[in-house]
C-alpha cells in the first residue's frame, strides 16, 4: 500500500495500524465493541494519528513558502514518461 499511496502523492506514516480479528472487535456501526479494550486501541491508533497530523501541518506550512505545483512538473498519464532516462 505504501508504494501505491506514494504514487498518488500521499505521504504514508511509519506507524501502522493492524487490527487482528477486526470483525470481532468492531460492531456494525464501525465502533469498537464494548468488550474490546477501547482505551488501548485508541492509544494504539493514536500513534498513527499523531504522525499524520504532524505531516499535514508540516505540509501546510511548507505550502505557505513554496507552491509545490509551481516547482514540480505534473505527473503525466503514461507511466513510462515518469521513468528515469535510459542509460547511454
Amino acid at each position: 500500500m505504501r508504494g501505491f499511496l506514494s504514487e498518488l502523492g500521499w505521504l504514508p506514516v511509519s506507524a501502522m495500524i493492524q487490527i487482528p480479528h477486526a470483525g470481532e472487535l468492531i460492531d456494525a456501526d464501525g465502533r469498537l465493541d464494548d468488550a474490546a479494550d477501547q482505551a488501548g486501541w485508541q492509544r494504539y491508533a493514536g500513534r498513527a494519528w499523531v504522525q499524520l497530523v504532524w505531516w499535514a501541518e508540516a505540509a501546510a506550512e511548507q505550502r505557505g513558502f513554496q507552491d509545490p505545483y509551481a516547482s514540480i512538473a505534473d505527473f503525466t498519464r503514461d507511466p513510462s514518461e515518469r521513468n528515469a532516462p535510459a542509460a547511454q
